[in-house]
């Protein structure tokens, strides 16, 4: 395992604390629950979206970004130069994919982990009040929603990469997790939404848009939708890889 790629995950910590460093130094609040307190540091105090709110959504969705900029290239580079025998036979290719996204998903769970954890700790502390279950279901609820966001949007960076190129493959990514969050806050003005919000569960990024403090700790069908996602684009990663010539990749 390359200590380098460990040790970026570690970053979760300090970028969290620096950019949340006024928690540290503001008034306690002993009368909030830390459930409360940390969905609010996760995901913001909006209930019910609106357009004017769009780019603060976005800051609170910049340690997920942050993820995909500095893993964005993990399987890319590899792909790229690595010694073009290794990916002269379909179970070879197949065989180092899988071990990559093992080591991808790997890193990611430690990122979120430490991301959320700090923000854990930090409502901890800014309560004062010892944890709880609900502030637990709430920490194992958002480990899965934002592990799933995040291991989908960086394995398709580095899968869009291969015919793109890294900078095309970003704002590509970017591009399309941006509109996401965009159609979420403006569901109002889509009919379709407006007329049915309960669609917009199966939108990955609305449980990390939407403060859902009244909603079930795990909503199936929302996770059912989300699993069915990064299970989608796994596997179009997957036979992408072996679609691909390594030597156009290599001079790309």
């Amino acid at each position: 395992m390359n200590k380098r790629f460990l040790a970026r995950t570690l970053l979760a910590i300090p970028f969290v604390l620096v950019f949340e460093s006024m928690i540290l130094i503001s008034e306690k609040q002993p009368d909030r629950s830390v459930a409360e307190l940390f969905m609010g540091f996760v995901v913001g105090t909006i209930t019910h979206p609106e357009r004017r709110y769009f780019v603060f959504t976005l800051e609170g969705l910049l340690y997920i970004f942050l993820f995909q900029i500095l893993f964005g290239s993990y399987i890319y580079q590899e792909f790229r130069y690595s010694n073009t025998y290794v990916f002269s036979r379909i179970s070879g290719i197949g065989k180092w994919f899988m071990t990559k996204s093992l080591f991808l998903g790997f890193f990611t769970g430690i990122y979120v982990f430490l991301y959320l954890g700090t923000f854990y700790l930090l409502a901890l502390y800014h309560t004062g009040n010892p944890p709880d279950l609900p502030s637990w279901i709430l920490l194992i609820k958002f480990f899965v929603q934002v592990f799933l966001v995040t291991f989908t949007g960086t394995m398709l960076i580095n899968i869009l990469s291969l015919s793109l190129g890294n900078t095309l493959a970003y704002l590509v990514v970017y591009g399309l997790q941006i509109m996401e969050v965009y159609i979420i806050m403006s569901y109002t003005e889509i009919p379709i939404l407006n007329r049915s919000p309960v669609l917009l569960k199966f939108f990955p990024f609305s449980s990390l848009v939407i403060n859902t403090a009244g909603s079930p700790p795990f909503d199936m069908a929302a996770l059912t939708s989300h699993l069915l996602i990064s299970f989608s684009c796994f596997f179009f990663c997957f036979w992408k890889v072996k679609q691909t010539d390594v030597s156009l990749v290599k001079y790309h």
